[in-house]
């Protein structure tokens, strides 16, 4: 049976409310990341077309002849322009790895304006000496869509006493497999409940001052995504590794350069992880790849080559690319209801190759009390008092797919990627041109709120 394409997309413009909680998110992030551009395509933020660092791009990895490497190349195009930058900018400091892309900081202009790094990409783009992608924004990943850039709802109470979906039953399901998730963080009271014994991590940062009690935007993100993937391979080996490398910036995201450090840490870790859960990511400037998502995955797929990288599609109701979900080597995993039908709110195209339920799911989420600060619920006050919330998001139908990923793996010993395709292979395929399986809701109970 053919997953239902009617309810993907409305096919018009979002409503009023859902852009004014992208206004909303924006301002969130533009309070806490001044060194970020949001580049919008219209003078409404609501139509922003991707997140970026302000001042830096990422060049190709160093090149052994000096006349040809990017960064000498870009210092001599700023050099014969003192008519129009005021500098010659220069490599960023920073750890770099041997074929890694390189952060480059630009010159400022002669002619000062809002979108600076916009308007001398524009310019090495025409230039037939460069073209466009020579030099690439380092992009803020988010948690994780677009339109909306973060997830899909804010957390909600909940009735129940425990996850939905429920604990799977064959207690040893994910034995001997190894997940890393990379996200907010750890909340490490939830070890607590039985389905997270055993889990670790990175504490998640805490924004300054916090008022007690006080739950700060996106806290629990990460806590919530691990338990999604322990409640359906309770037995797997399981690290939480924070994307915040500044403490300063607590929030819902990452630059891709930051963020390629992290998966490097996971893949220092002793066990080395099979699997990894992304539940970020972010649209791109003329929809070209993450660079430094791509110069790492060239090393990693040689000394890593059965390592699979699980990613949120998006929630911004659009088949367009969001990466790293978008990536071929990646599994983006949209959202689907219970009832089997894409949620409204997930991506669906270039980004999503499989579809699992992101929709009002129940798992652990930190002890406090949350104000809303996205419309339409903005003011709403929330209290958490059971260690639990109900949330949705392409961002927890992924660590779902992860899940089964790693009690598959368990199940037949198999390796990662082939454990991707069994999972594929069980479930529904979608008509058309492209094959995609999509894991409904069947082999779970009805949702009892």
């Amino acid at each position: 049976m053919p997953l239902p394409l009617s309810r993907l997309t409305s096919g018009g413009v979002p409503e009023e409310s859902l852009r004014q909680r992208t206004r909303d998110q924006l301002e969130l992030i533009a309070e806490s990341r001044p060194d970020l551009l949001i580049a919008s395509e219209t003078d409404d933020p609501a139509d922003f077309a991707f997140i970026c660092e302000r001042d830096h791009v990422l060049l190709a990895p160093e090149d052994p002849d000096p006349d040809l490497d990017a960064a000498n190349r870009l210092q001599r195009y700023f050099l014969d322009r003192q008519d129009v930058f005021d500098d010659v900018g220069g490599l960023a400091d920073g750890p770099v790895r041997a074929r890694r892309s390189r952060r480059y900081a630009l010159p400022g202009r002669r002619s000062p304006g809002d979108q600076d790094l916009l308007r001398t990409l524009a310019e090495l783009d025409r230039d037939p000496a460069f073209g466009p992608d020579f030099a690439r924004p380092n992009h803020y990943l988010h948690v994780a869509g677009k339109c909306t850039c973060c997830p899909a709802t804010e957390p909600t109470e909940t009735g129940l006493t425990e996850p939905w979906p429920p604990i799977n039953t064959t207690a040893d399901a994910g034995a001997d497999v190894n997940v890393v998730v990379i996200d907010t963080g750890w909340y490490p009271p939830a070890a607590q409940r039985s389905w997270l014994q055993n889990v670790d991590g990175d504490l998640e940062p805490q924004p300054i001052p916090v008022p007690p009690g006080q739950l700060q935007e996106y806290a629990g993100h990460g806590t919530f995504v691990a338990g999604v993937v322990r409640a359906v391979a309770p037995a797997c080996n399981l690290h939480v590794l924070s994307f915040h490398v500044d403490a300063q910036f607590p929030g819902g995201g990452v630059l891709e350069e930051e963020l390629v450090q992290r998966l490097d840490d996971a893949l220092d870790r002793d066990p080395v992880p099979h699997l990894i859960n992304l539940s970020a990511g972010c649209p791109t400037r003329l929809d070209r790849p993450l660079r430094a998502f791509e110069d790492w995955w060239l090393e990693v797929q040689v000394t890593h080559p059965d390592l699979v990288l699980v990613a949120a599609a998006g929630n911004n109701s659009s088949p367009g690319h969001f990466y790293p979900a978008s990536f071929p080597w990646a599994v983006g995993v949209g959202s689907l209801d219970r009832d089997g039908i894409v949620s409204s709110f997930s991506n669906y195209g270039a980004s999503a190759d499989v579809f699992a339920l992101g929709r009002n799911l129940v798992n652990a989420f930190p002890l406090g009390d949350y104000t809303c600060r996205e419309s339409p619920e903005a003011g709403d006050e929330r209290t958490f008092g059971q260690m639990l919330a109900r949330w949705s998001g392409t961002s927890f139908a992924a660590p779902l797919v992860t899940g089964l990923v790693a009690a598959e793996m368990s199940a037949h010993q198999l390796a990662a990627p082939a454990a991707v395709a069994a999972v594929r292979a069980g479930g529904q395929q979608v008509v058309g041109a492209t094959t995609v399986a999509s894991i409904l809701p069947s082999p779970f109970p009805p949702y009892p709120v």
